[in-house]
């Protein structure tokens, strides 16, 4: 993916989730990056072939979804469209965290240390789990 240009791009994304699909994990988490230019036509592109998992899929943000300095609209458009940008999913004992990593590399007022107070309560909450995170 991101090496053959949009259409490309569109059906490898495609031949992915049915590959994904057919191995029956219980979920996948695409770690960033889930378009290579935030417009509207890649994320409903990317929205209609996310569709196609049987399992649950979760996303986290990446620079070509927020911007490498992400702004208060950036943010609001991957909300809108993808939901949110950092939280937790908790699967058969174990906490998976996906964070907002580009809130670390390129700080933003607000929306940095609103996500700084989430993980910081992640890791409190982690010390007084006995499963793993």
């Amino acid at each position: 993916l991101g090496m053959g240009g949009y259409e490309h791009d569109v059906k490898t994304f495609g031949l992915a989730v049915t590959q994904i699909n057919k191995m029956k994990p219980d979920f996948v988490v695409i770690c960033g990056d889930l378009v290579s230019k935030a417009n509207d036509k890649s994320w409903a592109d990317f929205n209609r072939i996310k569709a196609g998992f049987k399992i649950p899929c979760h996303c986290a943000a990446g620079n070509h979804d927020v911007g490498n300095k992400p702004t208060v609209e950036s943010l609001q458009a991957y909300r809108e469209k993808i939901g949110k940008d950092y939280y937790t999913v908790e699967h058969k004992g174990y906490t998976f965290v996906i964070a907002n990593t580009q809130l670390w590399k390129a700080p933003l007022k607000g929306e940095s240390e609103k996500h700084d107070k989430w993980f910081k309560g992640v890791l409190a909450a982690a010390k007084k789990k006995v499963s793993p995170v």
